[in-house]
């Protein structure tokens, strides 16, 4: 049994790079495509006697428990935008920082999949959607994946592998809060989930002169979010109401600084300097489920949708962006590229 995950970002569209990070505990639908060829009708015979290659499409989802040293890269792959600032020196964290930007082409990555036998290696990879899970185990991310064409390697050696010496967060690794003067909402949450959709339409690759995709394009970007939490109080039912009695007219209640915060280190240890730090600047609550089962607890289920705020200040404390989702990672991986 030898399964895992290789990432790497391509310089080119479709030339495959080698992997500059590894994940195991992998569970993957990343295949190629079930329709590759197309039957061609008969007219001398009931069967069919021919066939033809398809439009060839791979796509399908790699999900694994993270760790704060990999988590990067998938990041990147969904939002494009990135800035890397080198930290002094161990206790002192690298940088990374990434966010939602305008630009409909994505950061093209090579995807190498462990099957026992072969490696699975995907070209011109694109991020579909990114899901970030948090339950009471571990914390999960999914990686929706579309690809431009599929081949084989030899797996390589085990000690070939650049797996994290990290183990992965879980769910006490994480913090919640919400306001520009931040309210603490951690002992409220159950369970919480965020979603980055980038809808890519992978017909659009499909040209004339070949079977393979020559190309990716980024549809519209969609940052949601679900959550069940204690219910404690009523701020989040009168945030999707407008209004503290009722619904209002003008809808629900736009809330500011939604900032999810995870780090590696347990309560009572010593702080570890490295963390992930996930922010929605503008969330609404779009749906308020507070479903009584007889004596049981009383959970409040909200979801929502995050908006483009302009004004969201990175780490320099100067530089300001609009976008609807900003991450700040502090870990110790160097610069996972650098621009041309």
């Amino acid at each position: 049994m030898k399964r895992y995950a290789g990432f790497s970002l391509e310089t080119t569209f479709g030339t495959p790079t080698a992997a500059a990070v590894h994940v195991d505990g992998i569970t993957s639908t990343l295949d190629p495509p079930k329709n590759a060829e197309i039957t061609v009708p008969s007219g001398l015979y009931r069967a069919a006697r021919r066939k033809v290659r398809n439009f060839y499409l791979p796509a399908g989802t790699v999900e694994y428990a993270w760790d704060i040293e990999t988590i990067g890269y998938n990041f990147l792959f969904a939002l494009g935008s990135y800035k890397y600032t080198a930290g002094a020196g161990a206790p002192a964290p690298n940088t990374h920082e990434m966010y939602g930007d305008d630009n409909i082409i994505p950061r093209y990555f090579t995807t190498r999949i462990g099957k026992d036998k072969f490696e699975h290696v995907f070209d011109g990879c694109a991020m579909n959607a990114l899901s970030v899970s948090v339950g009471d185990g571990l914390l999960n991310v999914n990686n929706d994946i579309i690809a431009r064409k599929d081949s084989k390697e030899a797996l390589p050696a085990d000690d070939d592998l650049l797996l994290p010496t990290d183990v992965p967060l879980a769910f006490h690794n994480f913090t919640a809060s919400i306001g520009s003067t931040p309210t603490d909402i951690s002992a409220k949450v159950r369970t919480f989930n965020l979603a980055i959709r980038n809808n890519i339409d992978g017909n659009r690759g499909k040209n004339a002169g070949s079977p393979y995709a020559r190309r990716h394009r980024f549809g519209a970007r969609v940052v949601e979010y679900s959550a069940t939490l204690e219910f404690e109080d009523l701020d989040m039912l009168e945030a999707f109401w407008g209004d503290e009695t009722g619904p209002a007219d003008i809808g629900s209640t736009l809330l500011e600084d939604f900032k999810l915060v995870f780090a590696p280190h347990d309560e009572g240890e010593a702080a570890d300097p490295r963390q992930l730090e996930i922010l929605l600047p503008t969330i609404d609550v779009k749906t308020s489920t507070l479903p009584p089962r007889t004596s049981d607890a009383l959970y409040h289920e909200i979801s929502g949708q995050a908006y483009v705020t302009p004004d969201v200040t990175l780490a320099d404390t100067v530089t300001k962006v609009s976008t609807d989702i900003y991450v700040k990672l502090l870990n110790n991986t160097t610069a996972m590229f650098t621009e041309e």
